[in-house]
Order: structure tokens, then sequence, then C-alpha cells
């Protein structure tokens, strides 16, 4: 579990930035807040400013904490919640109009959810994507894994007959097709409710068990088009019986900003690394990675 929570470090980052900045401007345009703490708490002002902060970061950090460790669905919750907070102390300054027949609180809390709202959507769809909005992204993670090369090999490498021995549970069979490319496999990936992906994968490296490159694509040319295209590359080097260094890349060229900052956010390489080694050595999976992968396949 601890692991889990490291992995989502730059996302509990990010939102403690966003909280400092929202409640740091809170602070500065409710004069009302100010005017309450300076009757109410003893001390300089900066005491009492550090009192409230310490405060909220406590409260804020333990519901964070909490969303990743028992409902990590909900863990994009956490910016796109900091963010409209942010927005809404913002609109402050400018002192909207408020609409007819609600009070301030009212009003306040109509425009968070509105915001939130707005915010989750284009995030989750990557709205910006369609107006050529498109982030390359390239990300690796290392690690000393206990297993043998074959066996690394195999749970990362889609192969031909033996996608029961991948670490995701999701591939469900994986076959050559000569009749697009020499070193071309289609990859079929069971998506839960979003049906099934069909990859193309096209192996530009084959130096089994110790160094593999592939590109992938969605084999799929229709209107309704899902996934990502990019390149996976596995070094793999044994420094001793049973023990291998293993380094994963992932490498995309045009990834919208929602799915950029998700994957930024969760350390994606780093997590789907602690679930082959949570696959690998049969040892119970608290990534992130890993519990999405089980999500989708048991849907």
């Amino acid at each position: 579990m601890f692991r889990r929570l490291y992995r989502q470090r730059r996302r509990l980052a990010l939102f403690a930035v966003l909280i400092a900045a929202a409640f740091t401007l809170m602070w500065q345009y409710t004069p009302e807040l100010r005017l309450f703490f300076k009757h109410e708490m003893q001390g300089p002002n900066w005491i009492r400013f550090a009192s409230l902060g310490i405060a909220v970061f406590l409260v804020f950090g333990a519901i964070a904490v909490l969303v990743i460790s028992l409902a990590p669905g909900l863990r994009r919750g956490l910016e796109v919640g900091a963010f409209a907070y942010l927005i809404m102390e913002c609109l402050r300054i400018v002192d909207p109009v408020l609409p007819l027949g609600l009070s301030v609180e009212a009003h306040y809390w109509f425009g968070f959810f509105l915001t939130y709202i707005v915010v989750e959507l284009a995030l989750a769809h990557d709205v910006g994507r369609k107006w050529g909005l498109r982030l390359p992204l390239r990300a690796a993670a290392e690690r000393i894994v206990r297993a043998a090369p074959d066996a690394i090999w195999a749970a990362l490498i889609p192969e031909t007959g033996a996608a029961d021995r991948h670490w995701v549970e999701g591939l469900v069979e994986v076959k050559d097709r000569p009749d697009l490319g020499p070193n071309v496999r289609e990859a079929r990936y069971r998506l839960g409710p979003y049906g099934m992906l069909v990859q193309r994968q096209d192996r530009r490296v084959d130096a089994r068990p110790y160094h593999g490159v592939y590109d992938f694509e969605p084999n799929d040319d229709g209107p309704r088009r899902s996934g990502q295209s990019g390149t996976f590359e596995l070094h793999c080097e044994g420094i001793a019986p049973g023990k291998c260094k293993v380094r994963i890349t992932h490498t995309y060229e045009d990834v919208g900003l929602g799915t950029w900052l998700l994957l930024v956010l969760d350390d994606f390489v780093a997590s789907e690394l602690d679930g082959v080694v949570a696959h690998l050595t049969e040892r119970r999976d608290w990534s992130i990675a890993g519990w999405q992968a089980r999500k989708l396949a048991r849907v």
C-alpha cells in the first residue's frame, strides 16, 4: 500500500499546490475569515494563518490518502476538485454578480460543482485533442526483479499462444498477422464495458529474452476507433541467477491533455512494473496499473 501512495506522489503534490493556492486566495480575499481569526485566536497573524493551513492540509491530505487507498477509481477527482476550488477562489477577486434568489454560499457551491463537471468532462474526453492539443510522452521505469529473463519476457511481451503468461489479465488472445507484415501480431484485450481492444503490434527488435521493441496501435479504422498508439521497449539484464535488472519504456507521440495528465500523475510505467513484479512473485498487487487491469478484465 505504501508503494501505491508513493507512485501517486505527483498527484498528491499537485493536489497540495492547488489547495495551497486556493487557500491563500481565500484568506486574502475573505475579510470575514481574517476578522474571525483575529478575534477568536491569540498570537501573531502568521501563527493564525499557519495553524489554519496545517488544519486544512491535514483534512485534505487525509481525504486524498483515503481516496487513493480505498477508492482509486475516484483519484482523478482530487486534482479536478482542487482545480475547481482554485477557480472559484479566483472568481472571488472579480466579484461576479450573484444569480437572483441564490445566497452567497449557494452560488459558490453551484459554481464549484459546475466547474468540477466541466473540467472533469474536458479531461476525460481529451476535448483539446480535437483542436490539435496533443502532447508527446516518454516514460521509463527500472527495477531489480527476482525472476528469470524468460519469465520477465513472457510477462511483458505478448506472444502468440502464451496470452495466459502475460501480466495483464485482460489479454485474451495473441495471433500472428503475416498479412499485415512479417513481424506483426494482433493482441486482443478485454476492456470490460468498453468491449474489446484489438491492437496491432509490429515487432522491431526481438532479441529475446533480453531486448524487445514493438510499435502498437489500435487495429481498427472505424469511426469509434479507441486506444493509444506508441512504442513499448523492454531491456532485461541478468545480474545474478534468478535476478534481473528490468527497464521498460513507453513512448507516445500525440496524447491528449487529459490522458497525458492521468498517465503522468499515476506514474504509470513504474506502476506497471509494480504489477509485473507482483505477477511474477505471486504477491498481492497494490499497483494502480494492476487494479485497473483487473477491473477491466473482470467486468
